[in-house]
This record gives structure tokens, C-alpha cells and sequence, in this order.
């Protein structure tokens, strides 16, 4: 097994991937997706930034911005709208961003479950959550090593991101001795 964690879409119909986890729906007729799930998301800064800042807004928060393309997220742009658009530092990468939080560089919009340790900060806005899909070629689940793991990754996926029962899509695959 081979994991690569990228923000590139590789093509999982001409068999660059077995399967892939994407927060992106792009409606290839040929591939399977299966919704494990949503990324809740909040504006959150670390102690040492608001005790610099004990009355920080939106529209004086030193926000730490992502670069494009991740700029057009709709998380990003609804923070945006908000007035949290006084970015002082820009990244490129998820991983970048939050470690700029918990050092007290600023404030950011970030998934709920990676937050552990910061502050949430206007809970008043609303920051759209994230749809996140497990995406597979039929051919590739024909192979039994592929389609275990498959159902082994979507399990874990969905008590994580907590798909709620009844979500069609997120039906889980039986596998089959």
C-alpha cells in the first residue's frame, strides 16, 4: 500500500489511484463516491495570540490566509464576506496554517478536528462545513485486497467525520469471503 497525501486530483479513472479521499464531488460517471462524511469548521487562534488581542473582531484579526488555489474554498471565502480578510500571512498548505495558529501568529479558519488546544472565535459567523467522499473505480473494488481496505478506510472515515444514518451514499460495502 502506498499512501500519498497531495491536493492534486489524480486520475482515478485511468488508474493513478484505487481509491482516493476527496473533498470535491467532480461527477466522473465512472467512479464511485460515497459521502463518509462532513469537515465542521470555525475561526480559531491559540491563548497567546488573544491575550495580545483580548478584543480582536473579524475585521481586526490578523488572519493567516491560504494561497491559491485553497483561497477559494468556500470555508475561505465565507470568512471572507465576514470581514476576516486582514491577512498578514498567506501559506500554502493546510499543516503551514495551523502551525501559524498554534504559535500565535494570528487566527484562521480551521476543521473543528484538528482545533485541539486553540479557541474558537465568533461563533457567530457561519463557516460552511466541508463534504468529504471516498472515490474507487468498480474495477478496483473487484480485488479483494482493495475492496477490504476500502471498507476498512470508510469505516474509520465515517466514526470520524460522523456520516448520520440514512446518508445513501455512505451505505457500507459487505465484504464477502
Amino acid at each position: 500500500m502506498e499512501l500519498q497525501v497531495t491536493a492534486d486530483f489524480h486520475k482515478i479513472v485511468r488508474g493513478a489511484a484505487d481509491i482516493a479521499v476527496r473533498t470535491a464531488h467532480l461527477g466522473e460517471p465512472s467512479l464511485i463516491y460515497r459521502s463518509v462524511g462532513k469537515l465542521a469548521y470555525g475561526v480559531f487562534a491559540d491563548a497567546s495570540y488573544l491575550k495580545r488581542f483580548p478584543h480582536v473582531t473579524p475585521a481586526i484579526a490578523d488572519s493567516i490566509a491560504l494561497l491559491a488555489p485553497l483561497d477559494m474554498l468556500p470555508q475561505m471565502r465565507a470568512a471572507k464576506a465576514a470581514s476576516l480578510d486582514r491577512a498578514q500571512v498567506s501559506v500554502s498548505s493546510f499543516a503551514a496554517q495551523l502551525e501559524a495558529v498554534r504559535r500565535g501568529i494570528g487566527v484562521a479558519v480551521l476543521p473543528r478536528m484538528l482545533a485541539n488546544g486553540l479557541i474558537e472565535l465568533f461563533p457567530e459567523l457561519h463557516i460552511p462545513d466541508m463534504d468529504v467522499y471516498m472515490v474507487t473505480r468498480p474495477q478496483a473494488l473487484k480485488q479483494t485486497h482493495i475492496k477490504t481496505f476500502y471498507a476498512i478506510l470508510e469505516q474509520v472515515m465515517v466514526q470520524t467525520l460522523g456520516v448520520k444514518n440514512g446518508d445513501v451514499n455512505a451505505v457500507p460495502l459487505t465484504i464477502k469471503d
